[in-house]
């Protein structure tokens, strides 16, 4: 006779409901990263236009983020601070969809990208405490962000299909409403309200700690013209809707599986490592194919 147990193990709640969160964000993300162009040029925008909105909100993260994310660590206000963006953010994006004209939709964007652009550093600084005083790993509940992207990628492609791009804005208003629903039941925790070392500028003088920003921030600096203008080459070569959320897909399934084994990665190879190959993953010969 064999016998057969199930070992169930308890999820915790904090990790649940952050897990929920990134999922949210990152639907959202998934959307407007590759859809949002799309958007943008069916309101009569043209190339240099869609360039200068898109680089809006990379222009307000330098001043808001840094701001924001040090206000809201000093006083401990993450989740009061992620509910208000994520219910301002919404609002916006339903302004946004019944602007006109190159100028209002300018105006209106810099207004949601004031309010975006600390959420993730906001998600990021409060998930990161409460796990780290749970003793939980950060990947495991960050993936499922990362899942929800490529659904959203997917599911946005055949939205687009379907309905056409002058439609994609509704449907960010709907993915940033899932956002702030999310936020909303966040609660404040006595274990990750605890003090935390704000001598930030000592860490300049740390050579690693520059080279590792620089090193970042060139990365991220890479994907720029990937992010606003891929899916308007793709569908400039005749790729549908469907066509182009699939290719968004592909290099998240990588995060995915990354994620899931972050801790092992890090211990085995070391964060500076993973940066550096990181770098070097950034394939020139994707870029003649319009990425």
């Amino acid at each position: 006779m064999i016998r057969i147990s199930f070992k169930i193990t308890r999820i915790d709640s904090f990790a649940l409901r952050m897990a929920i969160l990134y999922a949210a964000l990152f639907a959202f993300n998934g959307i407007q990263l590759p859809y949002l162009p799309v958007w943008l040029e069916t309101k009569g925008l043209d190339a240099r236009e869609i360039g200068i909105v898109l680089a809006i909100p990379m222009l307000i993260r330098v001043v808001a983020v840094p701001f924001a994310v040090r206000l809201v660590d000093r006083r401990f206000v993450h989740t009061m601070a992620l509910k208000l963006a994520t219910v301002l953010a919404t609002a916006g994006y339903a302004v946004i969809g019944i602007a006109e004209g190159f100028p209002a939709i300018v105006i209106v964007y810099m207004a949601i990208s004031v309010v975006y652009a600390p959420l993730l550093p906001l998600a990021d600084s409060y998930a990161l405490r409460g796990l780290k005083a749970r003793g939980l790993a950060y990947g495991p509940v960050r993936l499922w962000g990362s899942i929800a992207f490529i659904l959203a990628n997917v599911g946005g492609g055949i939205f687009l299909a379907a309905l056409g791009a002058a439609n994609v804005v509704w449907m960010l208003t709907a993915a940033m409403a899932a956002t702030a629903a999310a936020a909303l039941p966040l609660t404040p925790d006595s274990r990750d309200a605890g003090p935390e070392n704000h001598a930030s500028s000592g860490h300049w003088r740390s050579g690693l700690f520059v080279t590792t920003v620089v090193g970042a921030s060139l990365i991220q600096a890479s994907h720029a013209v990937m992010y606003g203008f891929a899916s308007l080459q793709w569908s400039a070569k005749g790729l549908g809707g469907t066509s182009i959320g699939l290719l968004w897909a592909i290099g998240v399934v990588a995060e995915v599986l990354l994620f899931a084994a972050s801790n092992r990665a890090i211990a085995h190879i070391g964060a500076v490592n993973m940066i550096l190959v990181g770098g070097a993953g950034r394939c020139p010969a994707l870029d003649r194919h319009g990425a």
